[in-house]
């Protein structure tokens, strides 16, 4: 549930934002094209004809309120029902286009009435029209014609977007049919119990279906409530995992998969793009919900793994970034060790982690691009610079695999 409040609210504060972003460019320009339909045209606010002032103060007050009325559409859009739901970030690109749809019909519409109130010799009537000199009435007209414009094409798209969002979620049973037609069916081993799947393949040309069953490369057979609650376990051949949101061909060196063969894939979880390869350690996990945020099912996951490490290594690591395991090398410098990716739904929790036995950088090197997002620790470097692995200190997955199991039934056996 708090979960879904935080994703709640950044949506809310998305749509705020950009609601008022919005207004402040947007008056801005009209403001300049005509600063008395701000301060004759309406109520004083403050007492100024600065443009700038006046349109800084109408751009939030005139446009906060739009943010909020869209959020809740948007929400119920990006969130709700049994589809995979959006993050905030999924939205920033469909609401931008929105956007720009509106300033381009303000545009137009601006100098549409611009053109015909000089064309006609159109006043503006009553009152309003002897405190606007006559010779700036065509450019108060075209004002007004470019803001009602934004309102009423922000209103219609404020209208079309939830529904948009809803049909490209491709909700259980639903999605237009050519998303059916497409969309990958789950492995067998999440098949009935998930409400995790589901998803539909943006790049089904690239990525492939997960192969699923109890020993699913992935990890993912812990989704299934038939199966253990744990693995441990050394991949048997090279593949690539995308995050749930990302792009193929931003995060990974598709050529050189494509010409090496080596299989794509996407995990359900979010995270970054890995490498996964005989000599790391895969960690997957199943945990009952019990409400924490998550960078504590995080710290929880990772205190029992660091444990593990300490016993077989001798060297403790310490939790950086997003879950990230780190340690030190000879100069002190933190490297990692291990990345994770976490999903929560109201019932369970899914952690995903690989560990770095042996020296798995050249694999990197080859296969994956700089990250489109990093941790601040890792500070722009690459990923020889970054990466570190535990056979550097003597560590064998011989060794590691049985002190992960062990550690991990102890701490989190009473959350399965």
């Amino acid at each position: 549930m708090r979960a879904e409040i935080i994703a709640g609210l950044r949506i809310l504060a998305l749509c705020v934002g950009a609601a008022i972003a919005y207004g402040v460019l947007h008056d801005l320009v009209t403001a300049h094209v005509c600063v008395e339909y701000f301060s004759i045209g309406h109520p004083e606010v403050i007492a100024s004809e600065n443009p700038i002032l006046l349109a800084l103060v109408w751009g939030v007050l005139g446009t906060w309120y739009v943010g909020v009325v869209l959020a809740i559409p948007l929400y119920c859009g990006a969130r709700l029902g049994a589809a995979p739901a959006w993050p905030w970030r999924r939205l920033v690109r469909p609401l931008a286009l929105l956007l720009a749809a509106m300033a381009v019909g303000a545009l137009v519409a601006g100098v549409v009435g611009h053109g015909l109130a000089r064309r006609n010799g159109w006043a503006l009537p009553g009152a309003l029209g002897d405190l606007v000199a006559r010779e700036r009435h065509a450019r108060f007209i075209a004002d007004w014609c470019a803001h009602a414009a934004s309102y009423g094409i922000g209103f219609l798209g404020g209208l079309v977007l939830p529904v948009v969002v809803w049909i490209r979620r491709g909700p259980a049973g639903g999605g237009t049919p050519a998303a059916r037609a497409t969309r990958p069916r789950p492995p067998a081993g999440l098949r009935g119990g998930s409400a995790m799947t589901g998803f539909i393949e943006p790049h089904p040309d690239l990525v492939q279906p997960n192969p699923g069953g109890s020993d699913d490369p992935l990890g993912e057979s812990v989704l299934n409530p038939e199966q253990p609650w744990l693995r441990v376990f050394e991949p048997g051949a090279v593949r690539l995992v995308l995050g749930r949101s990302q792009d193929p061909r931003r995060e990974l060196l598709v050529d050189a998969a494509m010409a090496d063969g080596v299989p794509i894939h996407r995990r359900i979880c979010g995270g970054g793009a890995v490498v996964l390869a005989p000599g790391m350690a895969v960690v997957a996990i199943r945990l009952r919900n019990s409400g924490l945020a998550t960078n504590a099912w995080f710290d929880l996951v990772n205190a029992a793994l660091a444990s593990a490490v300490a016993a077989v290594a001798g060297v403790t690591p310490t939790t950086r970034g997003h879950g990230d395991l780190a340690i030190s090398d000879e100069g002190g410098v933190e490297r990692k060790i291990l990345g994770a990716s976490l999903r929560q739904t109201s019932r369970l929790v899914v952690y995903l982690g690989v560990l770095l036995v042996a020296d798995a950088v050249p694999l990197m090197e080859r296969y994956l691009a700089a990250p489109s997002r990093e941790p601040d620790y890792r500070g722009g470097r690459g990923h020889r610079a970054f990466c570190d692995s535990l056979s550097r200190l003597g560590v064998t997955g011989s060794a590691l695999l049985p002190a992960l199991e062990r550690e991990c039934r102890t701490r989190l056996g009473p959350y399965a």
